[in-house]
């Protein structure tokens, strides 16, 4: 039967009309069907669709519970679904929410998880928008974060439930880690000194310096030796010279190289260790005989037959070198660099070094004289008129070529020091870096071309190794060498890391199997493991490559990366990923808060300070006494110590002159004498230029402006930003502009050799702000997690003032050749030829064929003139040129500026350099100031004696007067010459000259016109063709500068100063803080013997404002400075002890004590005490604490007169055996007021006995004592016997007794005095006389035993000298008192006693 066939082409289903008007190719009604689109015979016909079956629950079956689906994306090639999972449902970052990224593979029906983590950030009111698969690259966005890509064969292959491969933004971020950091070119001189730093572009060629020489050796030397022979044919270089004698040679360094394959290189070493010199030089025929210095000990026996001798040796000569020795020579180049990543995606480039350049010679022209004949050297000071011309003279051959031929590239090595976003040994996991490329671009052009592609295997850490046993404060560390015996290569200098290890150290020995040594002191658990060489730099070493490829353009104008922000849409196309509906940049601050200045380059300097404790700072401390900090130091600082005590982390607060307060209290005691380190927590503050880049400085006569670009971490950069305000400050008495600011030429004030060069100096006032897109946090688990704010700043400079020229010259004349006067000081003249010619040029325009003198508009500045001396240290000087800049205003030839009278036969003046040439000559006007020296002209005077000159043109000479005189009037005055002055025409030249009775006729071409006796006639040109060491005009080199050429182009130019926001505004808020400091508060007159009213500082103290000026004094209310509190560290009230004084007229505060103090046995807290003054400036009130002031103890006194005692027992002693009573006072002594009560305080007395003379007996402990009591203002020490008199065992005899005071300090005074013991004293028996006594005779015993017989004559007058008679006996002799005799007691005053004594 028929067939009927129908398809549904049309795909419509039509319920609008009645069924038999359905059109062909559509239906009525259809349910669970599609319209086939087969290749066969069916197509168009309605079909079945297939169902859906449940296979798994993706949330089950990967662990991601809690979470919703916000985007997914099928692979049907690989037969799997990528899942996007969150449990975030509003728009704020949830630190620890739950997201992540799963794939269900259809083949296993398995589920992975392939990121997972808060930082993911994804939620539920951003779905993801755009996802796509690109071979093995998930690509994916959400309008919320920005866009991502995952490398889904890597992400988790192990099927780890929580996978680690992708753990931060910067591992899934599509676009890539931005390395905002330029290449460094410095390192630490020596890897065990890091006080010393040395730039890494090297001359490793050159085997000695310019003045050094190189010969080879003749024979042997033997160990020891004194001297050694250098062939004289062989030797090579200045410090020798083969034709004469050696000059400079005394000191010189010796080093040998051996040039067997494959060669050494040693730096001489005596035979007793030290560096080996030479200590002379003489003349042996066919050698050189040189010497060793003086105490050296000798030569080493390496110096072998054939060897090659440096002096003067480059020490960074590399013989191993096998780079090309001149490729750099012609070139200004600089370094980049941008990373790989594993993905095959690279960053942006790296900002550019400065120009890697250091000139030969390191710049410095040079000049050396050949020897004088005899070998003896040449003062090279003071010209010498028999010394042959110049052997090396870099200054005439300047201005003879135009050119510094020396002005070439010195370096051939450069150690790039790149630096790395994270440790070495985390670099390629943490970012996914795979390779570094070394970039390489010429001043000449603008290509960017590539010197090598360095693997990441290149920059791991080089060794490992375990800790033995427990380390405690010791930098020496054991090395287990069982279960973790070190391996790689461990070397002196790698730096050291590990769980515990502080101070980043160094190693500084390895003894090859079980132990380091490192530079600071660690504390470490037993079986620590230690990763050794790992860096925070990749060292690149470049050896003058050549680049082996050129980047496209499309790479090379690639600055930034304009991958959106956020993106709504995302699809591929051609392979290649499009965005749609995006937000490309950030929004940045419309302007900064920064002030600019150009000042010299600043020391070297990377945030670094010391200070020594002062005493011992105990456990719990944040306030440590020091001894004043060398170095910087500023709040903010990592501190950290010799010795254990400062927690790791710990920062420092505040600082003065004797203490540092610090964020966190010791652990331990930290002994006096400890070291303190503080470290600059960022490069904010370093200033490296001066090493890294020793020969570049800020060119001077220019504009410049100065921008900041702000970059997040991905690149995305803003515009550049200015700053918003034109007022000046003056921080450390440097004035400040804005951002446009002109860099003057430098004053005469400028010492010229130890100028380093200038530097743009830029003030920030207030921290960088972060606007709508914050700055940038990358920590994921903090709420404020922003990985895409404001992270990295970059400087740049805008200066249009480009391309100049140098115009080298053969001296500089000011005035005019023919007379000396004109113009001087407003008009100067200069020979132009060779490339001077193009530098100046003429404007040859609009000229006619006759024109013979020219007008030129070049301006140029002097930088260099010439003297007119012919010594060469000083025949130029630096030109520091005035407001008004010089200009050429005519140029012509000598005949053509100067021949206005077109005379036949004109000379032109020899002062001119090379005039025999006929150069052309620049006029230059000079408006501001001389430039140049003008031509010494002969002078004569016209002598009294006219005899013999009586034409009218004819005149006399005193030739005495001829200036400058040259052996012979002949040599200075000479046909030819013109002549001006008084009375003399105009063109007048000498036409004959004569001698004429002692005086020099001369015939001029003119008559005269009333020259008479004493006037003084000008010859000009002074003649030149002597040989005398003296010319017109020295040919000396002078410079001159173009001005530049104006750019129309209005670019700014990155520089090498960058750096992360954060730590800018962290700098900024620690250092330029609203914040006020006192200066100054020095407290060494704070003395317990100062009187109430003095003054407690040495000299008065004055505010600081937040940019370190003086703070100009105001009577404000409140006060502008007011001292609130003073307490004890006992926490005890001070206030009233002390008083704030306003030195007046001026802007400087005292301290006046109100009070005595003492240095009491609590001064430690009694007498330290804390200042608080509140600073009320600038509408802020602000508060700053002095401390510690400590009182300074002083010496105390003893008060009595130290007198010997003679002790006689039942007599002397008042009963209680006392021998003396001593008195003594502390510091603050009672001279001053007030002191009584406290000057006999906390004092301390003790003695000592000792025999004398012939006793030997030496006093038992107890029993001399001393009694200290107060009486009155003093402190009393009571001497006395212990029982009340000596004990019978001690013998007479003389004893000395040291009596020593000491204070609360420790402080001390002493008196010695002489006991001496008698218990048989021998006494005074005295008869005055009366006039009326009986005539006396009585027999008795004297003191030693022996018979005597006393007489007085009867009635002896009392008149008679002395009054008296007086005898010595012992006590108690009655023959003596019964006859009228006295006995004197042992201490009397009387005149008569004397036997006692």
């Amino acid at each position: 039967m028929a067939k009927a066939t129908n398809n549904f082409i049309k795909g419509k289903m039509n319920k609008d009309l009645d069924d038999r008007l359905v059109p062909i190719g559509e239906y009525r009604n259809a349910m669970n069907a599609q319209v086939s689109r087969s290749e066969g015979p069916n197509v168009g016909a309605l079909e079945n669709v297939l169902g859906n079956l449940r296979v798994s629950d993706i949330r089950t079956s990967s662990g991601v519970t809690g979470g919703f689906t916000i985007g997914y994306c099928a692979d049907e090639i690989n037969n799997r679904v990528f899942i996007f999972i969150t449990n975030n449902f509003i728009d704020v970052y949830a630190n620890n929410g739950l997201n992540a990224i799963v794939v269900y593979d259809g083949a296993t029906n398995g589920t992975t998880v392939l990121v997972s983590g808060p930082f993911l950030n994804f939620s539920t009111l951003f779905p993801i928008t755009g996802v796509n698969i690109l071979e093995n690259l998930l690509y994916f966005t959400d309008n919320r974060n920005q866009p991502r890509v995952i490398n889904v064969d890597l992400a988790n292959p192990q099927g780890f439930t929580t996978p680690t491969y992708y753990k931060t933004e910067d591992q899934i971020s599509v676009a890539k880690y931005n390395p905002y950091q330029s290449i460094q070119l410095y390192r630490i001189s020596s890897d065990l000194n890091p006080t010393e730093y040395e730039s890494t572009m090297f001359d490793v060629v050159s085997k000695y310096y310019p003045d050094g020489g190189l010969g080879i050796l003749n024979a042997d030397v033997a160990s020891g030796a004194t001297s050694m022979q250098i062939l004289k044919a062989s030797f090579q270089g200045d410090l020798i010279s083969a034709t004469g004698g050696a000059g400079g040679v005394a000191g010189a360094t010796i080093a040998f190289i051996n040039t067997t394959s494959p060669g050494t290189f040693t730096p001489g070493t005596s035979v007793n260790g030290t560096a080996l010199t030479v200590g002379s030089v003489a003349d042996s025929g066919l050698y050189w005989t040189v010497g060793a210095g003086f105490g050296q000990g000798g030569i080493p026996a390496l110096a072998k037959a054939d060897t090659e001798v440096v002096f003067n040796y480059n020490y960074y000569y590399d013989i191993t070198y096998n780079g090309d020795d001149n490729f750099l020579k012609d070139k200004f180049i600089r370094f980049a660099y941008r990373y790989k990543f594993v993905d095959g995606e690279y960053s942006i480039i790296s900002p550019f070094t400065q120009e890697c350049f250091i000139p030969k010679q390191d710049g410095y022209f040079m000049y050396k004289r050949n020897p004088i004949p005899s070998g003896t050297p040449p003062d090279f000071g003071t010209p010498v008129a028999t010394s042959p011309p110049l052997e090396i003279q870099d200054e005439e051959d300047t201005f003879r070529t135009t050119t510094v031929d020396f002005m070439e590239n010195k370096v051939n090595k450069i150690l790039l020091r790149i630096p790395l976003p994270s440790t070495s040994n985390n670099i390629v996991s943490d970012l996914k870096i795979s390779e570094i490329d070394i970039l390489y671009k010429e001043s000449t052009s603008n290509n960017i071309r590539v010197v090598e592609n360095v693997n990441a295997s290149r920059f791991a850490q080089d060794g490992r190794a375990v800790v033995s046993g427990a380390v405690t404060a010791s930098a020496t560390i054991p090395l287990d060498t069982t279960l973790g015996a070190p391996t790689g290569s461990i070397k002196p200098g790698m730096i050291v890391v590990g769980t515990g290890i502080t101070n980043n150290p160094r190693i500084v020995s390895f003894n090859g199997t079980n132990e380091i040594v490192v530079t600071s002191p660690q504390t470490l658990t037993n079986g620590t493991s230690l990763a050794i060489g790992v860096r925070t730099h990749f060292e690149y070493e470049y050896q003058s490559t050549k680049p082996y490829k050129v980047l496209p353009s499309s790479e090379t104008t690639r600055t930034y990366d304009k991958i959106p922000v956020r993106a709504l849409s995302q699809e591929v196309i051609s392979n290649r990923i499009v965005y749609g509906n995006f937000l490309d940049k950030h929004t940045p601050p419309a302007s900064l808060d920064y002030n600019l200045a150009v000042s010299e380059k600043s020391a070297f300097n990377l945030g670094t300070g010391e200070a020594t404790t002062n005493g011992i700072n105990l456990t719990g401390l944040t306030i440590l006494l020091t001894n004043t900090a060398t170095g910087s130091l500023q709040a903010g600082y990592t501190v950290t110590a010799n010795v254990s005590g400062i927690p790791s982390g710990t920062v420092v607060v505040s600082s003065t002159s004797t203490s540092v307060t610090i964020s966190a209290a010791t652990t331990v005691d930290i002994a006096s004498g400890s070291i303190l380190t503080f470290n600059a927590p960022s490069n904010v503050r370093w200033t490296t230029s001066t090493v890294e880049y020793p020969n570049s400085s800020l060119k001077q006569n220019r504009n410049y402006q100065v921008g900041v670009i702000l970059s997040d971490r991905f690149g995305r950069s803003s515009t550049v930003i200015l700053s918003d305000g034109d007022s000046s400050i003056v921080f450390k008495n440097q004035k400040y502009l804005g951002s446009t600011v002109y860099s003057d030429y430098i004053t005469g004030d400028v010492e010229a050799l130890q100028f380093p060069g200038e530097s743009l100096k830029i003030l920030f006032n207030n921290t960088i702000p972060g606007g709508t897109t914050g700055i940038y946090n990358g920590d994921p688990t903090d709420k404020e997690y922003n990985p895409t704010g404001w992270y990295s700043y970059k400087i740049v400079v805008k200066q249009t003032e480009q391309e100049y020229y140098n115009v080298y010259l053969p001296g500089i004349m000011a005035s005019y050749p023919n007379n000396p006067n004109k113009e001087l000081g407003k008009t100067s003249h200069a020979v132009l030829f060779n490339d001077n010619i193009n530098k100046v040029p003429r404007d040859l325009a609009e000229v006619g064929p006759e024109q013979k003198q020219f007008r030129s508009s070049v301006v140029l500045n002097g930088r260099v003139q010439n003297t007119n001396t012919q010594d060469v240290w000083q025949n130029n000087i630096q030109y520091y040129p005035g407001v008004f800049p010089g200009l050429v205003s005519l140029i012509a030839t000598d005949e053509d500026l100067f021949n206005g009278i077109s005379e036949i036969g004109y000379v032109g003046s020899p002062d001119f350099y090379n005039i025999e040439s006929n150069p052309l000559i620049g006029r230059i006007s000079t408006p501001s100031k001389q430039l140049g020296v003008v031509a010494t002209p002969t002078v004569a005077t016209v002598d009294v004696d006219q005899t013999g000159a009586g034409a009218l043109n004819e005149i006399n000479l005193t030739i005495s007067t001829v200036s400058p005189f040259f052996n012979t009037v002949t040599n200075s005055i000479i046909v030819g010459q013109t002549v001006t002055g008084n009375g003399v025409p105009p063109n007048t030249v000498i036409v004959s000259r004569s001698p004429n009775s002692g005086l020099e006729k001369i015939t001029l071409s003119n008559n005269l016109e009333g020259t008479s006796a004493g006037d003084i006639l000008t010859f000009t040109p002074t003649n030149d063709n002597i040989n005398f060491d003296f010319v017109t005009i020295p040919n000396n080199l002078a410079v001159m500068e173009t001005d530049p050429v104006e750019s129309e182009l209005e670019i700014f130019w990155e520089t090498t100063s960058e750096g992360l926001i954060t730590e800018l505004n962290q700098a900024i808020l620690g250092g330029t803080a609203d914040a006020v400091a006192i200066s100054g508060f020095n407290t060494d007159l704070f003395k317990e013997s100062l009187a109430p009213g003095g003054n407690m500082l040495t000299t008065a103290f004055t505010l600081l404002d937040q940019f370190s000026n003086t703070i100009v004094y105001d009577d404000t209310t409140p006060a502008q400075l007011q001292l609130t509190s003073v307490e004890d560290f006992n926490g005890t009230d001070a206030t009233n002890s002390f008083e704030l004084e306003h030195v007046a007229g001026t802007n400087t505060y005292q301290i006046i004590t109100k009070i005595p103090f003492y240095y009491s046995n609590q001064a430690s807290t009694r007498e330290t005490f804390s200042f608080n003054f509140e600073v009320n400036y600038a509408g802020i009130q602000n508060f700053i604490t002095q401390q510690p002031v400590s009182l300074i103890n002083v010496v105390p006194l003893i008060d009595s007169t130290c007198s010997d005692v003679t002790y006689i027992p039942g007599t002397t002693g008042s009963g209680v055996g006392t021998i003396a009573n001593l008195q003594a006072q502390n510091g603050a002594t009672s001279t001053n007021v007030g002191f009584d009560e406290i000057a006999y305080k906390d004092l301390s007395w003790t003695i000592s006995v000792a025999p004398t003379g012939s006793t030997s007996y030496n006093p038992p402990s107890g029993t001399i004592l001393v009694q200290q009591t107060q009486v009155n203002k003093f402190w009393n020490a009571r001497i006395f016997f212990a029982g009340g008199d000596p004990p019978n065992t001690m013998p007479d005899g003389e004893y000395n007794i040291t009596a020593t005071v000491e204070d609360a300090g420790s402080l001390t005074d002493a008196c010695t005095f002489k006991l001496t013991l008698d218990r048989t004293p021998c006494y005074t028996y005295k008869f005055t006389y009366t006039g009326s006594n009986s005539f006396i005779s009585v027999s008795y015993t004297g003191c030693n035993g022996e018979s005597e017989v006393a007489t007085v004559q009867a009635n002896t007058p009392t008149n008679t000298f002395p009054g008296y008679t007086a005898v010595c006996a012992p006590n108690n002799t009655t023959a003596l008192t019964s006859a009228g005799f006295v006995k004197l007691a042992l201490d009397s005053t009387d005149f008569a006693n004397v036997c006692n004594t």
